[in-house]
């Protein structure tokens, strides 16, 4: 039942901004980066709780888009750091309306109280 309950979260999200191309991840990615411009591919991951190995092409998807660059940390050659485009910085500004609509379309069937109990951190 909560697979299906996320399946149809995501279609409702992906149909919202439909014209943008963004999924739910790629959204958080950019919020993200859009926060905390300059931080690491492996910094990332873990604000978003995500593995390396799945933020590296997240990250790449986003280049090859131009909404982000991925350049060599001033603070650790060893690492990237990531920042959003002028191009990044428009698609998400443009994707605020559509994804705070969804999420009032998703808290109106669910209710207020689990919204919120769903949002809660885990005891």
């Amino acid at each position: 039942a909560l697979r299906r309950a996320q399946l149809a979260v995501f279609a409702d999200f992906v149909a919202a901004p439909a014209d943008l191309e963004l999924r739910p991840v790629t959204f958080s990615v950019l919020v993200v980066i859009a926060e905390n411009g300059g931080l690491s591919q492996v910094a990332a991951g873990e604000v978003l709780g995500r593995r390396r190995a799945n933020v590296v092409p997240l990250a790449s998807e986003l280049v090859s888009r131009g909404l982000i660059t991925r350049a060599p940390s001033a603070a650790d050659r060893r690492s990237n750091a990531l920042r959003l485009t002028a191009a990044g910085r428009r698609l998400l500004e443009g994707a605020w309306v559509p994804v705070l609509a969804h999420e009032e379309r998703i808290t109106r069937r669910v209710g207020r109280g689990a919204r919120a109990r769903l949002l809660a951190p885990p005891r």
